[in-house]
C-alpha cells in the first residue's frame, strides 16, 4: 500500500500550476512525479486546449485524463483520445454573437472547435497571450465553420464584458449557455452544463474504485464547482477571496511552488 493510492489530485494550471512566468517549476514538477510515484493520480484542469497545452506537457507525469476547455472535454494524453466532449449549440449562439460584436466591435472574439482555433471578428482587440504563446490560429467566418463549437472567450477590458455579459444573459432566452470570468479580461461561454466540476464528476465515475478520495486546487471563479466537488479543497495564496474562503487549506501563491506545497500538506492529513 502506497502512500497516496486511491488519490485523485485536481489541479487548475494558469495561476496555480505554472507560475506567473507561464513555467511548470522543477519543484512542482518533482513533487508531482514523487505524489504519482506513491500511488496518486494527477489531473490537471484547465480552460486551455489541447494544441495550446501542449508545450507544457513533457516531463509530466500522464496517469489520468485531464479536464480540458473549462470542463467540455474530457482529454487522455496518454493516447491523444477524448473521453467526453460537450459542445455548445450553435443557433442561438451564433446570433448573439453577432449582435455582441455590433454592439462592441472591439471585443476580441475567439472560436475553439475540437481541433482549431478561430478569431471571428477581424475587428477585435489584440490578444497579446496568443502571440507570447505562439498559439496557431486562423481567421473565419462563423457561417463557414462547421466543426462542433466546444465554447467561445470574448476578451476585452473587464468593465466591457461585463455588459457583454449582460447582454448575452439577455440574449439567451432559453438558458442554453454557461457564461462565465475565466480572469478578469476572458469572458467564456460554454454549453449550459459545462464546467470543470461537472466534468470531474464524469472523470469520477470513470476511474470508478481507482479512487476514493480527491484533492482538487484551484485560483480563481471558474474553479469553484471543482473544488466544492472535491474531498479536499485548496487554494493557492494568490487565488480569488471567494475561492479561499472554500478552501480547507492554503498553500503559498503560485510563484512559490504551490503544488509541491500542497502535496507536502497531504502528508500532515
Amino acid at each position: 500500500m502506497k502512500i497516496f493510492d486511491k488519490h485523485l489530485l485536481v489541479s487548475d494550471f494558469d495561476g496555480t500550476l505554472i507560475d506567473s512566468s507561464q513555467r511548470i517549476s522543477k519543484a512542482n514538477l518533482d513533487a508531482i512525479k514523487y505524489f504519482t510515484e506513491n500511488g496518486g493520480l494527477f489531473c490537471g484542469a484547465t480552460g486551455r486546449t489541447p494544441y495550446n497545452i501542449g508545450p507544457y506537457m513533457e516531463g509530466l507525469p500522464l496517469n489520468c485524463p485531464w479536464i480540458l476547455f473549462n470542463g467540455a472535454s474530457l482529454h487522455d494524453f496518454r493516447d491523444n483520445t477524448v473521453k467526453k466532449l460537450v459542445p455548445v449549440k450553435r443557433h442561438p449562439l451564433k446570433e448573439i454573437v453577432e449582435k455582441l460584436i455590433a454592439v462592441f466591435p472591439s471585443i476580441c472574439v475567439q472560436l475553439y472547435t475540437k481541433d482549431k482555433f478561430y478569431l471571428v471578428n477581424p475587428n477585435g482587440r489584440e490578444d497579446k497571450e496568443i502571440k507570447i504563446e505562439k498559439q496557431v490560429f486562423y481567421y473565419g467566418d462563423m457561417n463557414n465553420i462547421d466543426e462542433p463549437w466546444i465554447k467561445i472567450i470574448l476578451h476585452e477590458e473587464n468593465y466591457v464584458l461585463k455588459k457583454a455579459f449582460e447582454l448575452i444573459n439577455n440574449e439567451d432566452k432559453n438558458k442554453n449557455y454557461r457564461t462565465f470570468f475565466s480572469v478578469d479580461t476572458y469572458l467564456e461561454i460554454t454549453h449550459l452544463n459545462v464546467s470543470k466540476g461537472s466534468m470531474l464528476d464524469t472523470l469520477r465515475k470513470v476511474l470508478g474504485e481507482r479512487i476514493s478520495k480527491v484533492i482538487a486546487i484551484g485560483d480563481y471563479l471558474n474553479d469553484i464547482e471543482m473544488i466544492k466537488n472535491a474531498d479536499i479543497k485548496a487554494a493557492p495564496r494568490n487565488a480569488h477571496p471567494e475561492i479561499k474562503s472554500i478552501a480547507d487549506f492554503i498553500t503559498v501563491d503560485n510563484d512559490h511552488n504551490a503544488i509541491a506545497d500542497l502535496i507536502n500538506i497531504l502528508h500532515t492529513i
